[in-house]
């Protein structure tokens, strides 16, 4: 429980509140509203806009006359070197982040800065709800607020996405070759280190969105991530034990090995599925993978679950 004193320094404690946005003009005003609503008001905001040619600035220009509210336009170079950019310029004390498609709820900042000092540590991820179309999700895999390590990170479920975090301001920052796995990476190596809580408390609303387009390209990235994050595992970047190497080999393995099979790519998807189960601890059986390589042997069969799949998950 928090008493006066922890209140009065967590009242004078400015957050650094970064939104990264690239042609997002019809989506980023809800984030920016869900920032002006927040419980806890000692915040600034720091808009950078990765080089959008939607007309984005002029949509959220009456947002800029007020003073807590910065903006900045770069040429484009991805989210990562928007978020980089945005830590350079932030003045607070902490740092949070907030997708230009997705929202805070009320009491974010409040709930989250709270739980830190009462646990007396400078990084944290919050719990949240998601929509995917109609479809909401809720991660439900732990009910408690919790303190992890690199170890249990690697092992269990942790929700991931950079507008689950705060955390006090300090060097470290994201990878710029990586698109899709660079919130993954930034908590690995601050894990080297340090420890993070999680936070029970639903405090993110997370969008969604799907269209064939955008699908493909993510798929495309997704594999190129996912072959460099094998590569840094394998120079070891992240300081792990052997065993624990192994798991996050195997997982990094089995995910390559869908993403190939979802672009039809069968060979190199069945190869890359046996690498990982191969690593796997001999009495786990890992049912979907297993599946997903058999299937892989009838292409017909697999593109007509996989459309139905896509399908479903769309509605």
């Amino acid at each position: 429980m928090l008493i006066w004193h922890d209140f009065y320094i967590m009242k004078n404690i400015l957050i650094s509140i970064i939104i990264p946005t690239y042609n997002r003009k019809d989506k980023i005003e809800r984030a920016i509203n869900s920032v002006l609503k927040q419980t806890y008001k000692n915040w600034e905001l720091i808009i950078v806009d990765d080089g959008s040619t939607d007309g984005t600035q002029e949509s959220i220009k009456r947002y800029l006359k007020n003073k807590k509210i910065k903006y900045y336009y770069k040429k484009n170079g991805g989210v990562s070197s928007a978020r980089n950019f945005g830590m350079k310029k932030a003045t607070g004390k902490y740092i949070a982040f907030l997708d230009s498609d997705d929202e805070f709820l009320k009491n974010k900042l409040e709930v989250q800065l709270n739980e830190m000092i009462e646990n007396n540590v400078e990084f944290s991820i919050c719990n949240s709800i998601e929509f995917t179309g109609k479809k909401k999700k809720i991660f439900e895999e732990h009910h408690n607020s919790f303190i992890f390590d690199q170890n249990f990170f690697i092992k269990n479920k942790i929700p991931i996405s950079a507008s689950f975090f705060v955390f006090k301001k300090n060097n470290l920052l994201f990878n710029e070759e990586l698109y899709t796995s660079d919130d993954y990476d930034f908590l690995m190596r601050y894990l080297v280190k340090n420890k993070i809580l999680f936070v029970k408390n639903i405090l993110n609303i997370r969008y969604r969105y799907f269209d064939n387009i955008r699908l493909s390209v993510n798929t495309k990235l997704k594999i190129k991530d996912l072959i460099k994050c094998i590569k840094i595992l394998k120079i070891n970047d992240y300081q792990l034990n052997e065993k624990i190497k192994k798991t996050r080999l195997k997982n990094l393995y089995l995910s390559l090995g869908f993403w190939y099979l979802f672009e039809n790519k069968f060979k190199q998807g069945r190869h890359l599925i046996q690498k990982g189960l191969k690593l796997e601890q001999k009495f786990k059986i890992n049912i979907y993978y297993r599946l997903l390589y058999y299937l892989s042997f009838s292409p017909t069969l697999f593109k007509l679950i996989k459309k139905i799949a896509l399908h479903v998950w769309e509605k």
